[in-house]
């Protein structure tokens, strides 16, 4: 039996400021304490509210002793149950008006029951379907009215550090994976790097004091997606962030081209010195069981391509939580 897990409005806002210990912006919610408890996470410093203030249905659980482990998240530990009805709906409401809003949820079964077989559920976004994996997570951003943007993969190439980020490093909260291969030289600086808040996206410095290159100066710079076998209708946005970490002296110069699926696409292109530039797809990639996005320097360039970080959505259409019809005299 499937059950609805049935999400009504948004619950993290993409925005994040600090302020007397709290978090303007974030709402962040552990759905399987009680509801007179709240804490404050040790790793991120972020402040958690028991769920039962945003849904009247269900019943908290604690996994199994076996997956209590020093490492697993204080959110883990306990969960949310829905044994009765087809659909329980959390009612959540913006802290701050925006039109961009980044949501994610955690999904961990840990056995609670004894039975060692996970539950099969859909989770909606309004009246949005919302893919899920046990146990995963995964991003929502808001792209147009009609569409949002879903998480793919969020990438932190030449990581020196082999850990993830995340708040407090990025403001959004967002989550950046190491990415190093061996084919490739990781650069970094201790330098401050201008994140461009005026352009919008501010990628963690954490994530763009690093970058990679190709060892082989003469090689490209090649990045393949998805990397197993997916539905080729899906439609993808690409988001590549660019910084210059190296005071190129005046006999070097770095710039590149771009080309997607084989095909050029922008350039030449030069990063910019310790100031962030954003190079993205203006219309969704699809039709291909596999996408290639190859960076290759032009030829009175010195220096190879890098790459500072990389995020990469799938396209999804949302619909309309009314009929067209509605209202209408």
């Amino acid at each position: 039996m499937r059950m609805v897990l049935h999400l009504f409005v948004w619950v993290f806002l993409a925005l994040a400021i600090r302020v007397h210990g709290q978090q303007e912006g974030f709402l962040s919610i552990d759905c399987g304490i009680a509801g007179d408890l709240s804490y404050t996470d040790d790793t991120t410093q972020m402040l958690y509210t028991s769920g039962t203030k945003f849904i009247d249905t269900g019943t908290n659980k604690e996994i199994a002793a076996t997956y209590m482990t020093q490492t697993l998240p204080r959110q883990f530990q306990n969960l949310r149950i829905f044994p009765d009805g087809t659909r329980n709906c959390y009612t959540l409401t913006p802290v701050i008006k925006s039109n961009r809003y980044l949501l994610r949820a955690s999904f961990m079964y840990g056995n609670y029951d004894g039975l060692d077989q996970p539950p099969q559920f859909d989770a909606y976004l309004g009246v949005d379907r919302w893919e899920i994996d046990l146990p995963s997570n995964s991003s929502l951003y808001v792209a147009t009215e009609s569409q949002s943007l879903q998480l793919y993969t969020r990438l932190d190439p030449g990581s020196t550090s082999g850990k993830r980020i995340r708040y407090p490093d990025d403001d959004y909260d967002r989550i950046w994976s190491p990415w190093v291969e061996n084919f490739w030289t990781p650069i970094k600086t201790s330098f401050s790097i201008n994140l461009r808040k005026d352009v919008g996206y501010q990628p963690a410095l954490a994530v763009m004091n690093t970058a990679a290159m190709p060892t082989n100066t003469s090689a490209n710079l090649s990045f393949y997606f998805p990397t197993s076998n997916v539905d080729p209708r899906l439609q993808y946005h690409v988001f590549l962030h660019f910084a210059e970490l190296e005071q190129l002296q005046n006999n070097q110069s770095r710039e590149f081209n771009f080309s997607l699926d084989g095909k050029y696409a922008l350039g030449p292109f030069s990063p910019k010195y310790l100031s962030v530039n954003t190079k993205f797809t203006t219309s969704p990639l699809s039709g291909r069981d596999q996408h290639v996005d190859d960076l290759y320097k032009t030829t009175s360039s010195t220096l190879p391509p890098i790459l500072n970080a990389v995020e990469v959505f799938i396209v999804k259409q949302q619909k309309s939580p009314t009929d067209g019809q509605d209202g209408k005299l």
